[in-house]
């Protein structure tokens, strides 16, 4: 069982002392721990069988915590570099040195995503990473955990605002979102998912779902993409602040 943001900071307090470090308040503590512990193992007792041995409870130091915090930072890193060069990379031949060279580089950093998508579940690049490797026509078998979706669209959907009559068009690749005025003028035309900066979560496409105005109380557009992740967008300029995911 891996431990969650959460239960690391509550067992980060346990192990600082965060607790109080009055001597009596620590023994209280651990004798807390040893209960809650003693309750585990007998509710576990009366679900698996008598010879089953009890689940182990993994404990993530600062330490593991720290470096897996640092490899995930190298690793979007390197990937925003080896995207932003992709333009490039292409103009050569397949067989040209340095397009070898780059799609090399994503290899390696496919496998190092991995590698740490199976520590931190959370972690998202990897499936970025391999469709990166698509548009170089390497195809590799999925190892990661997000399912791939990229040919998804949805139905195009128009929300015309009864006040100004400026109409927010949703297109069909369920990612662009623009805002038209009455006259048929383009006030804006906005991307959230990556003007938020935000990464494919469940599937390697993200597309909205929901769309529709959000309450009154906070005007604006609410979307959601069928990754889960879900936020408002504001009337005057399209800017998408993220709100979370499940």
């Amino acid at each position: 069982m891996t431990q969650t943001p959460k239960h690391r900071s509550w067992a980060r307090q346990l192990r600082l002392g965060g607790l109080g470090d009055s001597p009596g308040l620590v023994k209280t503590s651990f004798a807390l721990v040893l209960v809650c512990a003693a309750i585990s193992l007998s509710i576990g007792t009366g679900v698996h069988a008598a010879n089953e041995p009890p689940v182990p409870v993994i404990v993530i130091s600062d330490e593991e915590t720290a470096a897996t915090s640092r490899e995930e930072r190298a690793i979007y890193a390197e990937f925003r570099k080896l995207e932003t060069a992709r333009p490039m990379v292409q103009t050569y031949p397949p067989d040209h040195e340095i397009r070898k060279q780059h799609v090399a580089a994503l290899r390696s950093l496919y496998s190092r995503a991995v590698a740490l998508e199976k520590k931190h579940w959370s972690f998202q690049p990897a499936v970025a990473i391999h469709t990166e490797l698509n548009h170089f026509g390497i195809v590799i078998p999925n190892e990661h955990r997000w399912q791939i979706n990229d040919p998804q669209t949805v139905e195009p959907k128009v929300l015309i605002d009864p006040k100004t009559r400026i109409s927010y068009y949703l297109e069909s690749d369920g990612r662009h979102v623009s805002a038209i005025s009455p006259d048929g003028k383009i006030l804006w035309h906005r991307d959230p998912f990556n003007d938020a900066g935000l990464w494919p979560y469940r599937l390697s496409k993200p597309v909205i779902t929901y769309f529709e105005f959000a309450p009154e109380e906070k005007p604006g557009l609410a979307i959601r993409f069928n990754s889960s992740q879900f936020g408002a967008m504001d009337f005057a300029q399209g800017s998408f602040e993220f709100h979370g995911q499940d």
